[in-house]
């Protein structure tokens, strides 16, 4: 078992508890533990990021269902610039082309 299934499987065990007293609240998992429970996802990263570093940990709504994130294949075409260069002089009203400069993205810290 991996060690974010570990956490997905501590999280759902204890699902009924938490629904009861915290739905809609955000919880951390590391080493299949509830660490806390928070109004925000983002202070639950800010939390777990300075707890625990790059993980593994679990952050979850509680009571919504698990997020899907596209596979990285297709998150590489949702972020391609969607520019055209132009590859002739003429294309271009008679001057040389110029060429976009690709598209940079911020790295997120989660």
């Amino acid at each position: 078992m991996t060690m974010l299934s570990e956490q997905i499987s501590a999280y759902e065990r204890m699902r009924n508890i938490l629904e009861m007293d915290h739905f809609g609240e955000w919880v951390v998992f590391h080493n299949e533990e509830l660490v806390d429970t928070y109004e925000s996802f983002e202070a639950a990263a800010e939390d777990a990021i300075r707890q625990f570093g790059r993980g593994p940990y679990l952050i979850r709504q509680v009571g919504a269902g698990p997020a899907t994130l596209p596979a990285f294949e297709e998150w590489e075409d949702l972020v391609k610039p969607r520019t055209r260069a132009f590859t002739t002089v003429n294309e271009f009203n008679g001057r040389e082309p110029i060429r976009p400069k690709p598209f940079r993205t911020r790295k997120r810290a989660f």
